[in-house]
């Protein structure tokens, strides 16, 4: 039912809120390719070279799929299909 659904989106939406880190500064563009190599599984430690074209075609791959699911959020939301 409906009302089940917006508790298991709730539910999800505060587990996502815990997980929100602060985000960080992107100065340059190899600090936004590192952060969406991060998406990827990019770890990005201290002795990791450069991220790898799969780490970051990965990373815009997850950054696509996110964006899509908020577009579709906001969508829901205008349509009056909200949740709480």
């Amino acid at each position: 039912t409906l009302e089940k659904k917006c508790n298991r989106d709730n539910q999800q939406l505060a587990t996502l809120r815990k997980k929100i880190v602060k985000p960080r500064k992107i100065k340059t563009a190899r600090d936004a390719v590192r952060a969406i190599a991060s998406l990827g599984g990019f770890l990005g430690r201290t002795w990791d070279n450069e991220p790898g074209i799969i780490a970051v075609a990965r990373g815009l791959e997850r950054l696509s799929d996110t964006i899509d699911g908020v577009i579709l959020r906001i969508q829901m939301d205008a349509d009056g299909d909200t949740c709480g």
